[in-house]
């Protein structure tokens, strides 16, 4: 049985000696919300209290990426985990220079999964020098955030993340790939693009496809003409457009519910919450 990305076949599932790609190798980014907790944060500060239930799962010593006061950002700063201080408050340290700004308690931040995974071909993978291997890569997908309320104006969903295929060859096993999944979230889709290293070749995102947001005319919701373009409907699910506003009828793709590790892009929304508007992070796929 064949694995296909759109109309392309990437596997004729051979197995055994018909040299087919009949294996997965999938690694999906995360992007999430969380707060400054509980004290606020004063400017200068090397330690800093985050509450975020996603961070829970992650093991000491896990670095992130954390951005302040979104969509109108302070960052990035990379953060280390040194332990939790009980339910979803995770303790960090910068990496670095720490903000210089001082923090209000419960100021939002946006906190994001290092993906940078090193995986090699022959022991990770079982590739012997020469091995060909497929590829999909997808960046992370724009916020939807506007100034505007979409009851009376205009709007534009997210744009999905940027996104292409093809094949690499494993010249030598052992040299390590470097994966890099997008982040989601950023007004800029150049801010998520996805990667992979192969020695001195690197495959990026960066000025490929991406998936349009859909558009809503300028009279609002009660107008029968605002729906001025719907949005890109995805590859097998990645790279959707999103919704123009935060209304149910909107033609679109994801809203509220963005799936992280598809490149998604956020509903239009004025809500400054991530989750209102937010895009989801990219991925990286490997066949062989």
């Amino acid at each position: 049985m064949g694995i296909y990305l759109g109309a392309t076949e990437l596997s004729t599932g051979g197995g055994g000696g018909g040299g087919g790609f009949t294996k997965e190798y999938n690694l999906r980014g995360s992007t999430t919300q969380g707060r400054v907790y509980p004290f606020g944060y004063t400017g200068g500060q090397t330690a800093i209290t985050l509450d975020d239930i996603a961070a829970t799962s992650f093991a000491i010593g896990s670095r992130f990426i954390v951005y302040f006061n979104y969509p109108v950002t302070l960052g990035p700063f990379t953060i280390e985990k040194t332990g939790s201080s009980g339910g979803n408050y995770n303790n960090f340290n910068f990496i670095g220079t720490p903000p210089s700004t001082t923090l209000a308690n419960n100021t939002q931040a946006i906190i994001i999964a290092s993906q940078d995974v090193t995986v090699n071909p022959a022991t990770d993978l079982a590739l012997a020098d020469g091995a060909q291997m497929r590829y999909f890569i997808i960046g992370g997908g724009a916020n939807g955030y506007s100034a505007n309320n979409q009851s009376n104006s205009g709007g534009k969903g997210g744009d999905g993340g940027r996104y292409r295929s093809g094949t690499l060859t494993i010249s030598t096993a052992s040299t390590d790939l470097v994966l890099t999944c997008g982040t989601g979230g950023g007004r800029s889709l150049s801010q998520g693009d996805s990667t992979i290293v192969y020695g001195s070749t690197t495959i990026s995102t960066s000025g490929y496809p991406y998936g349009w947001g859909a558009v809503r005319g300028g009279d609002g919701y009660s107008q029968s003409n605002y729906a001025l373009a719907t949005a890109f409907s995805g590859v097998n699910g990645y790279g959707m457009g999103g919704a123009a506003g935060q209304n149910a009828g909107n033609p679109g793709g994801v809203a509220q519910d963005f799936p992280q590790g598809y490149g998604t892009g956020g509903a239009c929304h004025t809500g400054t919450s991530f989750l209102e508007h937010g895009g989801g992070a990219g991925s990286v796929i490997l066949y062989y």
